[in-house]
């Protein structure tokens, strides 16, 4: 996605909505991308369901957001569950908004910055996030984000400091977040599912396992360590969890859905032919 980077002029530091409609006929084909999915913190079964149920007796009642990307190119980069949930049930009364950001990094920063002031967060999510935003400002690649709450700003020397500040917690909770947050994408990489249930809460693996995996050589070994299961048993496939999604979209069909669905398989057959 790197061509999507630094190709247009640089705007204003605060993303503008450029459009907002409602849609009220055919379901318009937004892009998701799977790198800024991995952002959003996973709903529980729990959650999912109750938004679910909030949505087919109410309806949507907040935009889905967009970024168009330098291809043209419609990229979801708010309301995953919602459009989930939109697709699922054919729902077409609902409206979008266009988030105008100069690159894909700056999408990242605006998303990272939009879920940490979510309050349904858990502990480990916010860890997770807080470390992340760390994590890319020490990189790089992401721009500070957030108020500072202190007059005597050099006192934050550090960007560990500066973010302690904006977040309440110690320097060393910011630290140790990092840690936290390369350990999860280092297992991410290696198996995206895994990532996905232990932001979820469904496995569970102490946060000090997790940050020990930053200093790991055998990333893949030390999983396996960790999930307490012999490597013979298990491959990391990273192409299992896609046949799953497929395998289970497959089964899920019905008349009614049937010609969606099967766009959609063949969608998801492509991607992994190009991966």
């Amino acid at each position: 996605m790197g061509r999507f980077t630094n190709t247009l002029k640089e705007k204003k530091s605060t993303p503008e909505v450029t459009a907002s409609f409602a849609q009220k006929a055919a379901i318009p084909e937004l892009m998701v991308l799977e790198e800024l999915r991995s952002f959003i913190p996973p709903l529980s079964e729990e959650e999912f369901a109750a938004l679910e149920d909030s949505i087919l007796s109410e309806g949507i009642r907040d935009a889905l957001c967009v970024w168009t990307s330098p291809d043209g190119e419609k990229i979801l980069i708010d309301g995953h569950n919602r459009y989930q949930i939109i697709r699922k049930h054919q729902i077409s009364n609902f409206s979008i908004k266009e988030i105008d950001l100069p690159n894909l990094e700056s999408v990242k920063d605006w998303m990272l910055n939009l879920q940490l002031g979510r309050r349904n967060l858990t502990p480990n999510q916010l860890s997770y996030l807080r470390g992340l935003q760390y994590n890319r400002e020490k990189s790089g690649v992401g721009r500070p984000i957030g108020k500072i709450n202190s007059d005597n700003l050099s006192e934050l020397t550090t960007t560990a400091d500066r973010l302690a500040n904006i977040h309440g917690v110690t320097s060393r909770t910011i630290e140790r977040d990092a840690l936290y947050a390369k350990g999860i994408d280092m297992m991410g990489n290696e198996n995206l599912e895994m990532k996905r249930e232990l932001l979820a809460g469904k496995l569970k693996i102490g946060k000090a396992k997790i940050q020990g995996l930053s200093k790991e050589e055998d990333v893949e070994k030390a999983i396996y360590q960790l999930l307490g299961t012999p490597k013979e048993v298990v491959i990391l496939d990273p192409f299992e969890e896609k046949k799953k999604d497929i395998v289970a979209k497959i089964r899920k069909m019905t008349l009614d859905s049937y010609e969606l669905d099967v766009e959609t398989v063949i969608k998801m057959l492509r991607e992994m032919s190009q991966k």
